[in-house]
């Protein structure tokens, strides 16, 4: 799925294709990135539940009896193909038109004070039929059928990375305040828009605040057991400058995660920037989805040394990667790859 923007902060024009396994938004440190990263989020956190009407795709004659079938008989066929021709590709242009109106908005919403600087912003999407088609076929079976997806949006400031679960620390990295950080998690992709990039999460409403209220909820969540525990190792080997991000990746993680993540060198040493730029590709060789904003050189280079090495990549999984510059980058070669 290709996102195509126009003057968004000092971004004149940009085309970025979501699809890819790494998307890496680099260029001077100005606004655009926080504009940028905030359009894509919302994009993946778009609640298009009110399209089910309008498709017709949550009034299907024969829901029902194929739920009864399923509970009766523990199988059940059903024609996704036919579906997807009759009900959403019609209304593929309404749809797309609808989501790149609510950007728009959601983007002036959230940066109130700069509401003049969006008056000519504009934001297309292009997706290829038969992806689409593809893309609901496996949506719908993983979200009918198979388990719920999660996805987190992180904003960096040390001492640690912060995932939807924001924890104030002390300088030992005792939790002492917890609260949700971001108003807006990824949401549980119900429709079209969602199905796009096979994404699936939770649900909550813009400006609304959470607490967890104790340390005793977080100490539950401690009794969680990720998959990805052996990845929370590694990084509290060799650093202990993220605690939160070893926190969510030892107890909340789960496959196909997506995680956002802006200027995730922040207050770092060029050591741990690299560090950080080895670990971010090794969480999209082990499935995950990763968008960065950043202006550090370094954890450019690692990620493209990664690409490059000796001609046996490390990034291995990572075999479609979207570069975006704004504006001159003077840090050398990116690989074509």
């Amino acid at each position: 799925m290709i996102l195509k923007i126009k003057n968004l902060g000092s971004i004149n024009q940009a085309e970025i294709d979501l699809s890819k396994d790494l998307i890496l938004l680099c260029g001077e440190q100005d606004y655009w990135q926080t504009y940028l990263t905030h359009t894509i989020y919302h994009l993946f956190s778009f609640d298009t539940s009110f399209f089910l009407e309008l498709t017709k795709f949550a009034q299907w004659e024969d829901l029902q009896e194929l739920v009864q079938e399923l509970q009766e008989n523990n199988r059940l066929e059903i024609n996704l193909l036919e579906k997807v021709d009759n009900y959403f590709l019609p209304y593929k242009h309404q749809i797309l038109s609808t989501t790149t109106t609510y950007l728009r908005e959601k983007i002036r919403e959230i940066f109130t004070g700069f509401k003049e600087s969006f008056i000519n912003t504009e934001i297309v999407i292009d997706a290829d039929n038969e992806f689409i088609k593809r893309q609901i076929i496996l949506s719908n079976y993983e979200t009918h059928f198979g388990n719920m997806q999660k996805g987190y949006f992180m904003t960096a400031s040390k001492p640690s990375l912060s995932p939807m679960l924001s924890f104030e620390v002390t300088p030992q990295h005792q939790f002492t305040t917890e609260r949700l950080q971001s108003a807006i998690s990824m949401n549980i992709f119900i429709s079209l828009v969602h199905s796009l990039l096979g994404l699936q999460t939770q649900i909550f409403q813009a400006k609304q605040k959470f607490s967890l209220g104790s340390e005793q909820e977080v100490q539950d969540l401690a009794q969680q057991t990720s998959p990805f525990v052996y990845l929370a190792d590694k990084l509290d080997t060799i650093s202990h400058d993220f605690p939160s991000l070893s926190f969510y990746l030892r107890h909340l993680a789960q496959p196909k995660d997506c995680l956002i993540i802006r200027e995730p060198e922040k207050g770092l040493s060029i050591d741990n920037q690299i560090f950080i730029g080895n670990f971010i590709g090794n969480l999209v060789n082990q499935g995950f989805k990763v968008v960065i904003s950043t202006n550090s050189v370094p954890l450019v280079e690692e990620i493209r040394r990664m690409i490059d090495f000796e001609q046996n990549p490390i990034l291995s999984s990572a075999n479609s990667i979207s570069l975006f510059f704004s504006r001159k980058i003077e840090w050398g070669r990116f690989s074509d790859n």
